[in-house]
């Protein structure tokens, strides 16, 4: 190489290791997740700014707009946001549920079990119940065109959402995940 004494580092100032790593976990390889908003009916974001600041959010967010708009979509995407504080994902869905992190793991938790899914080890409280109710009842009436989106820096959390997209039928149709040498 003409300059041999240089090496090329990349910085991310959001980590998505934990995703990473839970893609390593449920699908033997880590790698990053890729949603397609195009073949959605309901996307539920959990902590997650899509199309906000989270990791390619200006494709997410032209695909959000263009399943947003009646003139393009003959149905429109739904969207529900569980949240600790505003996001510009959230000030944009139909249901948006303050929820602090440890609530929002109860509540990926709940709609694992709900699901269908391992039985949740925690207590949850009636008023995150009730959102795993209303929400995980939604995700099971548009199974194979739903998805979840996590963006919790937790290894577990993202486990869980895989879990629960599997369970949806997401994979391959709303999400799909992807490695690259250069990450």
């Amino acid at each position: 190489a003409f300059y041999g004494n240089v090496e090329h580092i990349v910085y991310s100032p959001v980590s998505h290791c934990a995703e990473a790593k839970a893609l390593a976990i449920t699908h033997g390889k880590e790698g990053w997740l890729e949603y397609n908003l195009a073949n959605a009916n309901i996307v539920v974001g959990v902590e997650s700014d899509f199309i906000g600041t989270g990791r390619d959010a200006t494709a997410y967010a032209k695909q959000y707009a263009m399943r947003r708009d009646v003139l393009v979509s003959k149905e429109t995407i739904r969207h529900v946001q569980v949240e600790s504080s505003f996001s510009l994902t959230g000030s944009n869905a139909d249901n948006r549920y303050p929820m602090g992190s440890a609530d929002s793991k109860k509540f990926l938790l709940g709609l694992l079990e709900l699901l269908g899914g391992d039985k949740s080890p925690v207590q949850i409280s009636s008023d995150v119940a009730n959102v795993v109710l209303s929400v995980g009842n939604e995700l099971k009436r548009h199974a194979g065109k739903a998805l979840i989106t996590c963006g919790l820096k937790d290894v577990n959390a993202h486990v869980v959402t895989n879990k629960i997209n599997n369970l949806l039928g997401a994979w391959g149709k709303t999400v799909s995940a992807y490695s690259s040498e250069a990450f």
